[in-house]
């Protein structure tokens, strides 16, 4: 063992805490070293995320941002992977060639799935950082992510951000190296910062260290005096806000230089180097800064707005200019009415067609609600290509955005839609992303092209958070406008884990997407049965058209099939079918609520024959069941037919007694049968 990995075992402890709100103000925070946090990723927490232990990797036991400017110390590199996630298994394996065997720890969150393994990487380092080192670090080990394997969270960057500790959700998986060397980040990575900071030092992008409210800001390329205006507006109100609304204050100012920034009015880095240098003059702490920052300006950029250009090169940050109307609040009323162009509107109005039978019409948006493997992308992709098929829609108007998908899932895909012309986007190929099709949405909508356009967002979390109202209600702007034009949007969202007191699934997020969508479905699943054989109904739970209320499709899933082998199977049923597919479910429901006594009933039939009395004692002797239940069950799952859920029969002894025994599984007779007839 090296000194320094000796120093790094024994010696540094790093600011910790409990919960995003514990702060230093209210209550003394505490320290973690990196024992304590290797022993967490073997023994994680299992409680509330919001209560849930974080740390910060300096010594420096603060959250202030401007503290740990002057004095951190950092000793860890760390990764937040929300975005496209891989398996842990493979990120440690990526993690062990990047950095050549030194130590790390990978650990999934209280969020994470199987399907979407969300992570945390931590790296330790053999010697202590300063701030800018620091930051100097772990940009370019985010940008080496993002080039070499996926893009990780930059929030990551921020010197006071809080990063979650190992805490268990539905699904917890941790992989580590703990054997090998520490991290030297300043030397394998000294060619990168060098490249990194002599790039900024040509573009002079040094970052002003505070705002001068007596000086004039040059206005930044291509911007418009009335977007320059707007910010010399919006950065004096956040400098000025009393305690209390400063927070609210900078949301609501970033939220509109966003939206002149997606306009064009105002650039990007200036507007937020501006807004960024304003809030910090107001006091607030640096790690609410960036994330207020940063939700209020992207929820901004979706909705893009813009000005008449008007001359200025600079403007003054001690004047605020109010434009005066010049018509009166009832006469720009009365200006807004749209009487004398009912006949311009109808023109405009689309033929009522079907993106999707029955279920999605063309100028509607529509939202699909479906747990994981449900078949919402399946049955999607099949419904649109049936409409290209019988020539409803032109495939080549078709923008399917495939955003929740592995590589070869996504070649999948491509090569199945490709013959019908519909265009896949796939993020982080081809130069393409989820933030340009927010903003190009808006543009198509500015430039009077959304006309018979229609995009399919899958799935919808990838742009926007359904858990935020403030960026739901953002996004469903952005929507309403779209089709509003006459474009036509499709969005596949979840639904929430927990079903309803009724046995239902659920939406997942908050109201704000439903209530904001013309047609919403959610979709349940049911499978296999006795042949195989998976079902998904959608049922409709919001409409503004002449849409189906419930429509129920099957498809055959087998081990190694092909996803065109599961388009190939797909089979929309009819009302008689789809009854029989509810009926089915319930069956399937029922068969797993009495899955434990019906197990212990089988258990005490044995091969043999037993009487109702010889069940129902050794069932309540060998089980914590109790009688009635037991007998329930008996009753419900007698019968001839396994497929409809029965599992033993009877026949009547002597003095007319019941004598049960194992009713056996076709599957396995055939399995039986094939196997006896290739002993002969």
């Amino acid at each position: 063992m090296t000194s320094s990995q000796s120093v790094m075992l024994t010696q540094p402890a790093f600011c910790s805490g409990f919960g995003v709100n514990h702060s230093e103000k209210y209550k003394p925070l505490v320290t973690i070293t990196w024992d304590e946090i290797t022993q967490l990723v073997d023994h994680p927490q299992d409680i509330a995320k919001e209560r849930g232990q974080w740390f910060i990797p300096s010594t420096l036991v603060t959250r202030q941002g401007k503290a740990q400017e002057k004095g951190g110390e950092y000793w860890i590199l760390w990764a937040d992977i929300d975005n496209d996630p891989r398996p842990v298994a493979e990120t440690a394996e990526f993690m062990n060639n990047f950095l050549d065997g030194c130590q790390f720890e990978v650990y999934t969150t209280k969020r994470a799935t199987e399907s979407t393994p969300k992570t945390r990487v931590l790296i330790p380092l053999d010697v202590a950082l300063s701030p800018k080192e620091w930051k100097d670090c772990q940009r370019v080990l985010n940008d080496e992510l993002a080039a070499n394997y996926v893009i990780p969270d930059l929030c990551s960057q921020i010197l006071t951000q809080l990063a979650l500790l190992p805490n268990k959700g539905e699904f917890y998986e941790s992989e580590y190296n703990r054997t090998g060397e520490y991290f030297k980040p300043l030397e394998v990575f000294s060619l990168a910062i060098t490249a990194k900071n002599e790039a900024a030092n040509e573009r002079d992008i040094e970052p002003t260290p505070a705002l001068d409210f007596n000086a004039s800001i040059p206005a930044a390329n291509e911007a418009s005096g009335y977007g320059m205006k707007a910010l010399e507006s919006e950065c004096l109100a956040i400098a000025r806000a009393p305690e209390g609304a400063r927070n609210s204050g900078l949301n609501t100012a970033s939220f509109n230089i966003g939206a002149l920034v997606a306009g064009g009015e105002i650039n990007e880095a200036n507007a937020l180097n501006c807004l960024r240098q304003s809030a910090q003059k107001s006091g607030l702490p640096a790690s609410e800064i960036e994330k207020t920052l940063a939700s209020g300006f992207q929820a901004g950029k979706l909705n893009p707005r813009s000005a008449p250009k008007v001359d200025g090169n600079s403007i003054d940050i001690t004047k605020l200019i109010e434009a005066k109307p010049v018509l009166s609040a009832l006469e720009q009323l009365s200006a807004y009415a749209m009487n004398g162009r009912s006949a311009e509107m109808r023109q405009q109005m689309l033929d009522d067609k079907y993106v999707l039978d029955r279920i999605a019409i063309l100028g509607q948006w529509t939202t699909f609600y479906a747990a994981p493997n449900t078949g919402k992308t399946l049955l999607t992709i099949w419904m649109l290509v049936q409409q290209v098929k019988a020539g409803e829609i032109d495939g080549s108007k078709i923008h399917y955005v495939n955003a929740d998908d592995h590589y070869k899932g996504s070649v999948e895909k491509l090569e199945l839609l490709e013959p019908h012309k519909i265009n896949v986007l796939i993020p982080n190929q081809n130069n393409f992303d989820t933030d340009k099709l927010t903003r190009l949405i808006g543009q198509l909508t500015k430039d009077n092209e959304a006309m018979g356009q229609v995009i399919i967002l899958d799935t919808l979390k990838k742009f926007t958070d359904l858990m935020d109202k403030k960026a739901a209600t953002a996004f469903g702007k952005l929507a309403r406008s779209f089709v509003g034009a006459g474009g036509t949007i499709i969005t596949l969202a979840h639904t929430n884990k927990n079903r309803n007191d009724e046995g239902k699934r659920v939406f997942g997020g908050t109201s704000d997407i439903l209530d904001d969508c013309d047609c919403s479905y959610v979709i349940d699943g049911g499978g296999p049965d006795g042949h195989n054989k998976y079902r998904a109904i959608f049922d409709n739970n919001k409409a503004r058209g002449d849409v189906a209320q419930k429509v129920a499709f099957q498809y055959s899933k087998l081990d190694g099939c092909t996803y065109e082998q599961l388009l190939n199977s797909i089979v929309r049923l009819g009302k008689k079918e789809a009854k029989a597919a509810d009926k089915e479910n319930q069956l399937r429901k029922d068969i797993r609520v009495d899955k434990t006594t019906v197990d212990a009933i089988l258990e005490a039939l044995g091969d043999g024959e037993l009487s109702t009395q010889a069940i129902l004692s050794h069932v309540t002797e060998e089980t914590p069941i109790g009688r009635r239940p037991a007998k329930i069950a008996l009753i419900k799952w007698t019968g001839e037919d396994y497929d409809q859920g029965h599992r033993w029969t009877f026949r009547r002894g002597e003095k007319n007694e019941k004598l049960y025994t194992r009713l056996s599984n076709p599957i396995d007779d055939t399995i039986n049968s094939l196997i006896a007839g290739l002993d002969v």
